[in-house]
């Protein structure tokens, strides 16, 4: 118990000591990543077992908050893709890197968006509004994204929809099963001791994500670092963007949680459902890494944990 706190307490360190220790061991990669689909569904449970996602899902229903959550996840999705549909109309864009741009734009908030959003300090309870309904639609809206940017990608987008929906489903009854053994109560009581077990959970998860992918990166080094860039653009560029903006039309605390929601996207959930596509996993893999570092850049920042919704 005390060392999970303890790891909890420096989640901003030990995440970032766990894309290293992922990336030394590609052996351990190997072997996990069939277990990919699962681990993506037990990221979600860690997140939602942390607070009662049974009434947030009833807070959601209300009129209020499910217009304003839905145009936010309708804007960070469909809206999105129509732009990006718009700009490569424009310019060029070479496919491998529209595809890229689009599993992006398709995926939802990051499943540990809840337990970050703790660790970092922002509005927890938005965070988990948005991230909820936002995982709920992305079967539905994922698929949508591809086929508005006119993405070929070699797979049913029916199919595509459903595997995503087993996992999340999967996650979902993770997450009750956790809350039912383990108790709400004991779990608000020990949060450090659960952002602990997040951090683990986290950390486990990037050893399929780095499954061939330091091979590809000493192939094609040059590659991978404008990979990099790429990730870094549209995971910090698009949150501190996307907060800036907000900032001019809500509060700031609720600016902030909705730019880490758009920049921080759970964008793994492609690499369990999609064809295998080298240059795909090595952008999944660095983009764990803006992932990763936001709880150091961003908790430093002297925020404080924002308990509030709309």
């Amino acid at each position: 118990m005390r060392l999970l706190s303890y790891i909890g307490q420096r989640s901003g360190i030990f995440l970032i000591a766990g894309v290293f220790v992922a990336a030394l061991l590609p052996e351990v990669s190997s072997v996990m990543r069939p277990a990919l689909p699962f681990l993506v569904a037990l990221i979600l449970a860690v997140g939602f077992a942390q607070f009662d996602f049974q009434k947030a899902s009833l807070e959601l229903l209300k009129p209020k908050h499910f217009s304003k959550t839905l145009l936010i996840v309708i804007a960070g999705t469909l809206i999105a893709a129509i732009l990006l549909r718009g700009v490569s109309s424009l310019i060029n864009i070479p496919e491998h890197y529209l595809l890229l741009i689009t599993v992006f734009i398709a995926a939802p908030p990051l499943s540990s968006s809840i337990s970050l959003s703790m660790l970092i300090g922002f509005n927890a309870r938005l965070t988990l509004q948005v991230a909820l309904l936002g995982m709920l639609l992305v079967p539905i809206l994922g698929p949508l994204c591809f086929a508005i940017v006119g993405i070929d990608i070699s797979v049913a987008l029916w199919m595509m929809g459903f595997d995503i929906a087993l996992m999340i489903i999967g996650g979902f009854v993770i997450a009750m099963l956790i809350q039912r053994l383990v108790g709400q109560d004991r779990i608000a009581s020990h949060k450090d001791v659960f952002s602990g077990v997040a951090v683990l959970t986290m950390i486990l998860f990037l050893f399929p994500l780095f499954d061939g992918v330091v091979e590809q990166i000493i192939e094609a080094p040059w590659q991978a670092l404008y990979l990099l860039l790429l990730a870094l653009l549209l995971n910090l560029g698009g949150h501190v963007f996307m907060r800036w903006a907000l900032r001019q039309k809500i509060p700031s605390d609720q600016a902030d949680a909705l730019g880490f929601m758009f920049g921080n996207r759970n964008v793994s959930i492609y690499l369990a459902v999609l064809p295998f596509n080298p240059l795909l996993s090595v952008f999944i893999a660095v983009a764990q890494i803006p992932i990763y570092i936001s709880p150091a850049i961003f908790a430093k920042r002297g925020f404080k944990s924002h308990g509030e919704g709309y």
